[in-house]
Parts: structure tokens; sequence; C-alpha cells
């Protein structure tokens, strides 16, 4: 089963989450961060990607980032 495209027919697929759904990950594990840094994290690390103005972050590389990372920079 393929995902279906989105308003203009690309189809995003692998382990992408929202920004959303990262920053609640991030806070679950107690990390007190905003979507400014989140943002950040994502641009200087490469564990997202911005398509079409949105942000998507690569899940598996998020949570190796967060238990891993060197992100108290």
């Amino acid at each position: 089963m393929t995902d279906p495209p989105n308003k203009i027919g690309v189809i995003v697929k692998g382990p992408g989450i929202s920004t959303t759904e990262a920053l609640e990950i991030a806070r679950a594990r107690g990390y007190k961060i905003t979507l400014p840094t989140l943002i950040k994290w994502l641009a200087k690390y490469g564990i997202g990607k911005k398509v079409f103005g949105r942000w998507y972050v690569d899940k598996d590389k998020f949570l190796y980032f967060l238990r891993y990372g060197n992100h108290g920079e």
C-alpha cells in the first residue's frame, strides 16, 4: 500500500513526523525546547527536511539524536 499524494501530487515517505510530534517526543523525555530550537536542531544536525515550507523530522534520527546527540551546544 502506498501513501496517497498530497495536494500537489508529492508523496512523502519514510519515518517522517511533524514538528509538533517531535516537540511532544522531546518534551516527554524532559527536554524543555521551543519550536525555533527544534528547527535549529533539524537544520544544523540533518535530522529533518524542509519540504515546500514545512519541516519533516526523521523520527529514527531524532530519537537517536535525543539519546546520544550533541544538542547541548
